[in-house]
Order: C-alpha cells, then structure tokens, then sequence
C-alpha cells in the first residue's frame, strides 16, 4: 500500500534537473512507517533518524545507534542509499537505489537492489517479474505539527 502510495506522489510530483541540497534535510526525524520486504515494520515506527550531510543514523528506542547509511540524493528524485553499520575501512557494501520525496517537514523513500527495478524503466513490464522494493520509509521531521 506504501509502495503504491509513493509512486502517485512521484508521478504528481514536478521533477528537478537538480538535487535538493542533502543540508535541508540535516536534522532529526521520527518514522511514521516503514516496510522492509514488503512487511511492515510496526517496531520502528516512532524511532529517530538523525540525518547530516550525506549520512543517516537510526537510532533505536533506547537511543542507542542501530544503523549507519550513507545517501547520495540525485537528480529527478532518486536516491542511493548504503548500510554501512558494520562496514570496514575498503569494504564496498551493497547499494540500493531507489526515489524520494521531500517537503520541509516530511520524507519519502522508497529503495530496492541495485539492478531490480520494480515496473521496469519508465514503467515497462520488468524482466525480473519478482522485482519489488526492499524498503518504504516515511519520515516526520521532529518538532512539527
């Protein structure tokens, strides 16, 4: 529902030849949801996400740091996100590539492997039938209504 939701906000929304700058989304934000595989997530929602520059914390219930990523925002609202929680210093982790929506106060995105492209390009018929996004998050900058 999430991932369908998503996509008629991509569809509405104007597509920009640049990026928004990653430092008007430096602060803190609260997971209204989050699906991984499809599945929801009912245990994150309420958590923090620390966004600065190009790096996003997730911060567990406790406070305490659950993941690390890295996020490279591209033009037309794509994005590229990397766990890297445990990398070590040479290691090249796993990227997921996927789009995003962002409003002062709010935070959408939706990512999959590298190489899976849920609807194929331009929304043709994928190849890979079983092609979905990993995950759909939504996020609430704190300290708005």
């Amino acid at each position: 529902m999430y991932a369908l939701l998503l996509s008629a906000a991509v569809a509405a929304a104007p597509l920009e030849d640049k990026p928004k700058p990653a430092e008007s989304l430096d602060g803190n934000w609260t997971i209204l949801a989050i699906e991984k595989d499809g599945q929801p997530m009912a245990d994150a929602k309420e958590m923090t996400v620390t966004i600065k520059g190009d790096t996003i914390t997730c911060n567990g219930k406790d406070g305490k740091k659950s993941m690390t990523m890295r996020v490279e925002f591209g033009q037309k609202g794509t994005v590229k996100v990397t766990d890297t929680t445990n990398a070590a210093p040479g290691d090249k982790p796993e990227a997921k590539e996927g789009v995003y929506i962002h409003t002062h106060d709010f935070l959408s995105v939706c990512v999959h492997k590298a190489g899976d492209r849920p609807g194929g390009a331009a929304g043709a018929a994928s190849d890979k039938p079983d092609a979905k996004y990993s995950c759909v998050i939504f996020l609430k900058r704190e300290g708005t209504k």
